[in-house]
């Protein structure tokens, strides 16, 4: 097989060298901020830890899996509140954490709940008054 020109144009072949670079950028400048991520919440788990703070994770859909697992060796967080009550007693996999109801919370008074979802803050709020917990909430 011979020897074929090319199909694209000088112009061409510049502007996808230059969107390959700007894919680059990215790549970077999200390591970078993900990196910073990290470093926040580990230094968070890190000051729970001394204060011997009890905390819970409210929500154990996806997005609070993957929070248990990444940060799985920084917490010594034991329980995930979900209303779903087909996930209650169940364990998170991969990360360990019982799945209870908001009304274990009664009874294990966390001093802070880290909220997966911030669109349900208002209801968890009202539910945690409602239990009687004086609970500081983080949203993720």
């Amino acid at each position: 097989m011979g020897a074929v020109p090319a199909t694209t144009s000088a112009k061409e072949e510049s502007k996808i060298i230059s969107e390959v670079e700007n894919i680059g950028d990215g790549a970077v400048k999200f390591n970078h901020l993900f990196n910073q991520l990290i470093n926040k919440w580990q230094q968070k788990f890190d000051e729970i830890t001394k204060k011997h703070q009890k905390v819970v994770v409210w929500g154990a859909g996806s997005k609070g899996v993957t929070f248990l697992t990444l940060f799985k060796k920084y917490n010594d967080i034991e329980y995930v509140v979900d209303l779903n009550s087909r996930k209650q007693g169940m364990y998170i996999g991969g990360a360990g954490q019982k799945i209870v109801s908001p009304e274990f919370l009664k009874d294990y008074q966390p001093e802070i709940i880290i909220i997966m979802n911030p669109i349900y803050e208002q209801e968890i709020r009202q539910l945690t008054y409602h239990l009687g917990l004086k609970s500081e909430f983080i949203l993720v």
